[in-house]
């Protein structure tokens, strides 16, 4: 199956789908796979037991894929002449896409550096980090006084799950209705700082 594109600015954030077994079923999610320009696959197995009593497995694929960046023609002597990944240029280089996301393994090392033209200055902004992720943004100033900021995001592929997608809480419990409830909301929430 394959879910609707998302926005291409969204290929950094984290993605875990929302299963729920049952009395009769289980599901069990595998790590999440990458695909091209940051596209999860989510993988799994689905037990049901039948009212006969047979077991069926089922596997299962999910994909979620991200929108192409777009071009722009805005500010042409601000153009890079390049991104490079570890010293080779990066794929799918066109000068007027100013976004890309590359993937790489949970251990790889990844360095990403501009290629600026005669005349042009390039800086970096801060670098975003997440649990899986990586962004980083280069404003680029031509000689006529133009900017570009070109953006790369880097989403690693992992086999241990994040604190996120670790977490796994526990059914609630029926504590038997014994307590009456303090007011017509059941929890009071107080602001603290």
């Amino acid at each position: 199956m394959t879910l609707p594109t998302l926005p291409h600015a969204a290929a950094g954030d984290q993605y875990t789908p929302a299963v729920t077994g049952g009395d009769d079923a289980t599901v069990t999610l595998k790590p999440t796979g990458l695909g091209d320009d940051g596209m999860r696959v989510f993988t799994g197995t689905v037990k049901a037991t039948r009212t006969d009593g047979t077991i069926v497995t089922r596997e299962f694929t999910i994909r979620q894929p991200f929108d192409k960046p777009s071009r722009t023609v805005d500010a042409p002597d601000a153009a890079l002449d390049g991104l490079l990944v570890n010293g080779k240029p990066i794929q799918g280089w066109d000068p007027d896409i100013l976004e890309y996301t590359i993937t790489a393994g949970e251990d790889d090392k990844v360095t990403v550096s501009p290629r600026a033209k005669a005349g042009q200055t390039v800086k970096a902004s801060d670098t975003t980090l997440t649990a899986h992720s990586t962004v980083q943004h280069w404003t680029v100033t031509g000689p006529d006084g133009g900017n570009r900021t070109y953006t790369v995001t880097l989403v690693r592929d992992h086999k241990t799950p994040t604190a996120d997608e670790a977490l796994k809480p526990s059914d609630p419990k029926d504590t038997g209705g014994t307590r009456e409830a303090p007011g017509p909301d059941t929890a009071t929430l107080k602001s603290v700082g």
